[in-house]
C-alpha cells in the first residue's frame, strides 16, 4: 500500500470517529482540532465527500428551512453511501481467514488496527470449543484516556454470533466499570451495548449478529475507540 492510500484510510478512520460524537461541544471540538491539522489542504466545498460529511455533521446544530433540509438529506444520503462504499474496503472477512487468503487478510487486519491504535497482544487463532467451530482475533489492547483496554473477540461459525470479552483497568491496574462497549452494524447500526461490571470486566459469550459489516466501539467518559470493520458473512 502507498502512502498517499494509507494516509487516506487514516483520515477516513478519523472521520468516522467525529462522525460518531454524539455530544455537540465534544463534536465541534474535534472538528477544530481536525481542521487545525490539516489546515494546510482543506478542500473547497465539492472536492472532497469526506470533508463535506464533516461540515453536515455541524449543521445538525444550526437551524434550517425546509429547502436547507430537504438538500442536507440527498447529500448526507449520498455522503453516507460513499462513506459505507470506502469503509468496506479495509474490512476483514471473517472466512477468509478460514481458506486461502488468511496470510494476506491479517495483513491487513494488522494494518488496520495499527491505524487506529491497537496492538495485538495474543494472535489470531482458529479454535473449536464444545464441538462448535470459532475464529479468534485474539486479544488486542490500547489506551482510552485513562483507561487502559483489552479486548477479546471471536465468531463462533456454526451460530453466526460473536463472542466478546472485554477488561478495562486504571492507570494502577484496577478494574474500571462502566466502560461502555457498542456493536455496530454499517447499515444498521447499534445492535449490542454492555457495560463493564465492577471489576472492570465483560463477558458477552453470544451475540447474535448474522450477515453484515461490524465493528466494535468503546466508549469512556468523553473519548470513543473502535476496531475496523469485520465482515460476517452468510454460509
Amino acid at each position: 500500500m502507498d502512502r498517499k492510500a494509507s494516509n487516506a484510510k487514516t483520515e477516513l478512520k478519523q472521520i468516522l470517529d467525529i462522525l460518531d460524537i454524539k455530544e455537540e461541544d465534544a463534536c465541534v471540538e474535534a472538528l477544530a482540532d481536525f481542521c487545525q491539522r490539516h489546515s494546510d489542504k482543506l478542500p473547497l466545498p465539492g472536492e472532497n465527500n469526506q470533508f463535506d460529511d464533516l461540515m453536515w455533521k455541524v449543521s445538525e446544530y444550526v437551524k434550517l428551512d425546509k429547502n436547507d433540509t430537504a438538500v442536507v438529506k440527498r447529500v448526507t444520503e449520498r455522503l453516507i453511501a460513499g462513506l459505507a462504499q470506502s469503509g468496506s474496503d479495509v474490512a476483514l472477512k471473517f472466512r477468509e481467514l478460514i481458506g486461502a487468503g488468511k496470510e494476506m487478510a491479517l495483513a491487513a487486519w494488522q494494518e488496520a488496527l495499527y491505524s487506529l491504535s491497537w496492538q495485538q497482544l495474543q494472535p489470531v487463532a482458529i479454535t473449536r470449543s464444545a464441538g462448535k467451530q470459532v475464529v479468534s482475533l485474539g486479544t488486542i489492547e490500547r489506551q482510552l484516556g485513562d483507561a487502559h483496554v483489552e479486548l477479546n473477540l471471536g465468531w463462533l461459525v456454526d451460530d453466526d454470533s460473536l463472542r466478546i470479552l472485554m477488561q478495562a483497568t486504571d492507570e494502577k491496574s484496577s478494574g474500571l466499570q462502566d466502560l461502555e462497549l457498542r456493536v455496530k452494524e454499517l447499515n444498521r447500526g447499534v445492535v449490542f451495548i454492555e457495560r463493564t461490571d465492577s471489576d472492570g470486566s465483560l463477558v458477552a459469550s453470544s451475540v447474535e449478529v448474522g450477515p453484515g459489516s461490524y465493528r466494535i466501539e468503546i466508549g469512556w467518559k468523553d473519548l470513543v475507540a473502535v476496531t475496523p470493520y469485520f465482515v460476517i458473512t452468510a454460509s
